[in-house]
């Protein structure tokens, strides 16, 4: 970090964030969401639950260090035409209260990543980490 702020001339930080934008995209074209994602939206009954596009964004707060977790799943226009695509953006961030000191961000950017990696993987099912991302086991 020191190297960073020697070659930008800084004197501190306004904000640090970690962030994961993961382009999902199901090799089927009939997928039923369920078999591949925990984190869902959900509408209520009676309403029909099928949603060609929808974007979910949640808020998680952090006490130790004070931060929060942006997770965004949605829908994006896929690569393969006929195929259906997600984005699930992972987004580690510092608030105003607590903003890490020079010294801290380094330990601070390694909890941000193990936060945002246990979110990634909370965020599949078993099928999704073995099809998808070939792992076997998780």
């Amino acid at each position: 970090m020191q190297t960073y702020f020697n070659a930008a001339n800084s004197s501190g930080l306004s904000s640090v964030a970690l962030r994961y934008i993961n382009h999902i995209e199901p090799p089927y074209p009939d997928v039923e969401l369920e078999d591949y994602f925990r984190v869902m939206p959900q509408i209520p009954q009676p309403i029909p639950q099928i949603f060609p596009a929808f974007l979910l964004n949640v808020d998680i707060p952090y006490e130790s260090p004070v931060s929060g977790l942006r997770i965004i799943f949605g829908t994006v226009v896929p690569k393969m035409q006929g195929n259906f695509a997600y984005v699930l953006d992972l987004n580690m961030y510092s608030t105003n209260d607590s903003l890490p000191s020079n010294e801290e961000v380094s330990g601070w950017l390694e909890i941000a990543h193990e936060r945002i990696e246990i979110a990634f993987d909370a965020s599949f099912t078993e099928r999704a980490h073995c099809e998808l991302f070939g792992e076997v086991g998780k």
